[in-house]
């Protein structure tokens, strides 16, 4: 066919690219080897298995919608086209306003959701017909765009993760196999899990110092056990379930003021779920919390005695003496305090506990100054004695935690996790699933698939769910031995969600007893309060009474001054004429006896 002379050269090359001479010789010697009835349907059949058909984006647009907090947010929708039928995708992953450094992601002027739609309907023009397979070239437009867009980053994180979504669903290829084909990375069926625990710092008002305490398992089922006893011995406490106060993201505030006193509550949960030395536990202490900047020192304990890096290091290293669980230390100096991030490596290089940080690598620049080696031909503009510094100054840490959603693009996420993984192949990566709102398990699939190299924080329902949906895909994979196993893992949780549900109940009915008592000590203040109320009034009427009568006596004081004064004046005139009267007499005696002398 390719070589007939009566075919341009253009649908030659499209014959030999295609190989269509050699597909069509395999069909017809499929269909002649087994005659079928119907050979038309086979032909249809064998070619339909060749296709692959791809997604093509014809629009996205922005709905302003409440998640389950009745807080604002953006759902994506996506319009379109596969195997020539035109599709509206309703995007599970979307951003919330919960908290406040999220405040940047919806736009520039904080005007609310409008902004964020309108951004979204221009891009839309922008990526209208490109494939979504495409990854990389969207997110190129979409960083262009957000380059004339800074603050414009939510819409353009949606829209550019949304992506393995739609591939994940209209190809129906699981999620976790296009995330294994970005990241490079072989398939495992035991990551680490890191679960947050415990809340503290002064985020919560908490006089317990660490940001977080974490559990470090490699299955579910150690997690929720874990779980449930820790819940148990809060409740069991002297604070009984007020003692139960949970922080925005689902994590329980730290119930007991010392790290120590936290610590043993759960390894009392450990050795009731009998997994001691089967889970170990993380504590990430995000040290820039009480790190005080003018002093460049810590406020550890006492805001009078801060301590310096040196005394940090020296209290980490004798606690984790202390505290054998304890095997994973996150953040626990000031990110910019690189030359103690080096003394903190020194100290604990031949121990068991890993150190990590969010921040110390918190940007590719930043990792690549980490993990390349200088040299005079790398960088003959710098000194030997300015080399062998910035050599010096690499911190190589063991575990590098990344959330996904720190990035622009998946495209940015993946590269930043490639170049770490190809330069620190000693490092593992934690990836955290923050800042963000899902109604699916996204990157909680890769958890359970990626490599060794890769561990997860979650939160503990999405774990959950994971949990069940995977039990829920053996039961149709494997036989009937580990059908059985599975029926036994079903019943036991079962057995779990019942004392769950129990316990739940029971707390019901003790808050109903709670909200009863408070509901009939409100009516009786009421009660009093309106009795306080007439009362009021009636001293109210009362002092009227009074002021009125003050009032009169006012007038009636006044009237009597009044009245004696005129009795005054009136008595002094009659001394004054008595007086008078007095005077003449005497004068009229003086003459009458003058005129009897003579």
């Amino acid at each position: 066919m390719a070589s007939s002379p009566y075919l341009s050269q253009d649908l030659k090359k499209y014959i030999q690219e295609n190989k269509i001479e050699e597909v069509l010789k395999d069909a017809v010697n499929q269909i002649l080897a087994a005659k079928p009835n119907d050979p038309f349907t086979s032909f249809s059949q064998f070619f339909g298995k060749l296709s692959t058909p791809v997604v093509t984006l014809i629009s996205v647009q922005g709905v302003e919608i409440y998640n389950a907090e009745l807080k604002s947010t953006i759902q994506i929708e996506f319009t379109i086209n596969f195997k020539d039928q035109v599709y509206k995708y309703n995007l599970p992953l979307y951003f919330t306003q919960q908290f406040a450094e999220q405040e940047i992601l919806f736009d520039d002027e904080h005007k609310g959701m409008k902004q964020a739609i309108h951004s979204i309907s221009k891009i839309s023009v922008l990526i209208n017909s490109k494939l979504a397979k495409d990854q990389k070239i969207i997110d190129e437009t979409l960083n262009k765009y957000l380059l004339e867009n800074k603050n414009h980053i939510n819409v353009v994180q949606q829209i550019s993760f949304g992506l393995l979504h739609i591939n994940s669903y209209y190809l129906n290829q699981p999620l976790r196999n296009l995330l294994l084909q970005n990241f490079g990375a072989q398939e495992s069926h035991q990551p680490k899990l890191f679960i947050n625990l415990f809340q503290g710092s002064k985020v919560v008002a908490s006089k317990c110092k660490p940001y977080k305490i974490l559990l470090i398992a490699d299955t579910v089922q150690k997690v929720i056990a874990v779980s449930q006893n820790l819940r148990k011995i809060i409740v069991s406490g002297k604070k009984g379930e007020a003692g139960l106060v949970f922080y925005q993201d689902g994590t329980i505030i730290c119930p007991a003021d010392t790290l120590l006193d936290n610590i043993k509550m759960i390894e009392q949960a450990i050795e009731a779920a009998q997994l001691k030395d089967q889970v170990t536990l993380g504590i990430n202490w995000l040290a820039e919390l009480f790190y005080v900047p003018e002093e460049k020192k810590y406020d550890l304990d006492n805001p009078k005695k801060l301590l310096d890096a040196d005394q940090m290091i020296d209290y980490y290293f004798k606690l984790c003496n202390d505290k054998q669980i304890i095997q994973y230390l996150e953040d626990p100096l000031h990110f910019n305090d690189i030359v103690g991030w080096n003394k903190l490596l020194t100290k604990f290089k031949d121990s068991k506990v890993k150190i990590g940080s969010r921040r110390v690598y918190s940007t590719l620049e930043k990792a690549k100054k980490n993990c390349e080696t200088y040299s005079q031909q790398s960088h003959s503009d710098l000194t030997e004695q300015q080399i062998t510094q910035l050599n010096n100054e690499r911190v190589h840490l063991d575990y590098i935690l990344k959330s996904p959603y720190e990035f622009a693009t998946f495209s940015d996420f993946t590269n930043y996790v490639n170049y770490i993984t190809s330069k620190k192949p000693q490092s593992s990566i934690i990836i955290s699933d923050g800042l963000v709102d899902s109604e699916d398990t996204y990157f909680v699939d890769l958890a359970v698939n990626i490599t060794l190299r890769f561990s997860f924080k979650y939160r503990m329902h999405q774990l959950i769910w994971l949990f069940l949906q995977n039990l829920k895909k053996l039961s149709n994979t494997t036989n009937s031995q580990d059908n059985d196993l599975i029926y036994i893992i079903q019943k036991q949780m079962a057995k779990n969600q019942k004392e769950l549900l129990l316990e739940n109940n029971q707390m019901l009915y003790n808050q109903n007893d709670q909200i009863t008592n408070i509901i009939q000590t409100l009516e009786s203040t009421n009660e009093t309060a309106a009795l306080v109320q007439v009362k009021l009034k009636q001293q109210d009427e009362k002092i009227v009474v009074i002021a009125d009568t003050n009032q009169d006596i006012r007038r009636e004081n006044r009237r009597v001054d009044k009245q004696t004064n005129e009795i005054v004046r009136r008595e002094f005139y009659m001394k004054l004429i008595l007086y008078l009267i007095v005077v003449l007499l005497l004068i009229a005696n003086i003459l009458v006896i003058i005129l009897k002398l003579k």
